[in-house]
């Protein structure tokens, strides 16, 4: 995942991903990211914004669903 907040767009990641499979947008100018490496992911490590992060649809739906608890749980 991208922090579009904290990613500048320093192109770190960029060079530190093996694949060569990171770019940055070209109007955003943010990390557009993969799922390439399979969980050893360079590009997070290398993030000196520490704006990238490796998650999972697992992740990412639990998440989703514990925003939906908190919403309904403030009214």
């Amino acid at each position: 995942m991208v922090d579009e907040e904290r990613c500048n767009g320093c192109g770190w990641c960029i060079e530190a991903c093996d694949f060569g499979a990171i770019g940055l947008h070209p109007e955003g100018r943010v990390a557009i990211i993969c799922d390439t490496c399979g969980g050893e992911a360079e590009c997070v490590q290398w993030c000196p914004e520490e704006a990238l992060s490796l998650t999972t649809k697992d992740i990412l739906a639990q998440r989703a669903r514990m925003d939906v608890i908190r919403k309904l749980s403030t009214y």
